[in-house]
């Protein structure tokens, strides 16, 4: 017997899916070029991290962690 759930699309789940791998995919291309490292990409992760939860009116509604990782070319060293 098979089970429906209404409102689900299977389409849907690959659109998601294929976007999130394209997104994954640029962003590893971009620190790659970079040269950054782990710890360099953990710094931003954290900062975006502590400016979401104790200042988030700094971070614009609509920015991900994904367009921050995109959009700044080097992390302090000093986070």
């Amino acid at each position: 017997m098979m089970m429906m759930v209404i409102g689900y699309d299977k389409d849907d789940d690959d659109n998601l899916m294929h976007s999130l791998l394209l997104q994954l995919d640029t962003l590893v291309r971009v620190l790659t070029d970079r040269k950054w490292t782990v710890g360099q990409l953990a710094r931003a992760m954290l900062r975006f991290a502590r400016q979401t939860l104790h200042e988030p009116h700094v971070i614009p509604d609509n920015q991900t962690l994904f367009d921050e990782l995109i959009g700044i070319e080097k992390v302090p060293d000093d986070y």
